[in-house]
């Protein structure tokens, strides 16, 4: 299960804390840390249909673990880069 820092505090992803906490977090304009490496990847807080969601920042899925559910191989090993 993927954690997240947000401030000095650490949730795992189905905590029944995090939506609370997403919106302070929100309201702060905080970014919540993805700690699947050793070096936490920030991500970005989006609010929809009444609930607060921690998305991947554009171009930072290579960042990620392998294992983790935000990783995305990097454009040239996935066949999406140019020719």
């Amino acid at each position: 299960m993927r954690q997240f820092r947000i401030g000095q505090r650490t949730f795992d992803e189905g905590s029944p804390e995090l939506q609370s906490t997403l919106e302070q977090a929100y309201e702060r304009r905080q970014r919540p840390l993805c700690l699947c490496c050793d070096h936490p990847v920030a991500m970005y807080i989006a609010r929809g249909d009444g609930q607060f969601l921690i998305k991947r920042m554009p171009l930072t899925g290579c960042d990620h673990d392998p294992s983790c559910p935000s990783y995305e191989p990097p454009y040239e090993l996935s066949g999406l880069g140019p020719l």
